[in-house]
């Protein structure tokens, strides 16, 4: 169901439907997209029509979505992890902050614990690699998830 609201200069709350469409079975983005374009066509008046705006968000997304395959890279998925109980594993890795920070220089990467079985996650930023702030980090993280069986991090941790 499309509606469409709007208040007119005399502060009323005006409001009118547009049509009633069924969704193909699948409600994916591009299904509702679709059916929302055919239910505007004729009102495509306004920003130059709905079909100029579609094109060129088409184009943007073609080119994002070209540029995104291009850089796609395939690791080899490692085996299942399985988890009997709650803390019986985290998993742990450094997230960089820094090309993405600009304004706070002071916390250059971020560390992330996700306890694998509840998938709790916590997120402590800290200011270096060194080890007196990885070790304050995943003590402020064990504060939060509880302390674990098994810690899993990457060779870099």
């Amino acid at each position: 169901m499309v509606t469409a609201h709007w208040i007119t200069s005399d502060f009323e709350i005006r409001g009118v439907l547009r049509d009633i469409r069924e969704l193909p079975a699948e409600h994916l983005a591009d299904n509702i997209q679709e059916t929302l374009l055919d239910i505007l066509r004729p009102y495509s008046g306004s920003l130059g029509g709905v079909e100029r705006y579609r094109s060129a968000e088409l184009e943007t997304l073609t080119d994002a979505k070209k540029e995104l395959v291009s850089r796609r890279i395939n690791f080899p998925r490692n085996a299942a992890v399985l988890v009997p109980d709650h803390h019986w594993q985290f998993q742990a890795d450094l997230m960089d902050l820094q090309k993405i920070s600009k304004e706070d220089k002071h916390y250059r990467y971020e560390l992330v614990v996700i306890d694998c079985f509840s998938k709790k996650l916590s997120r402590v930023l800290v200011k270096t690699k060194h080890e007196f702030n990885i070790k304050k980090g995943l003590e402020m993280a064990f504060e939060e998830l509880g302390i674990p069986d098994r810690l899993q991090t990457d060779k870099a941790m």
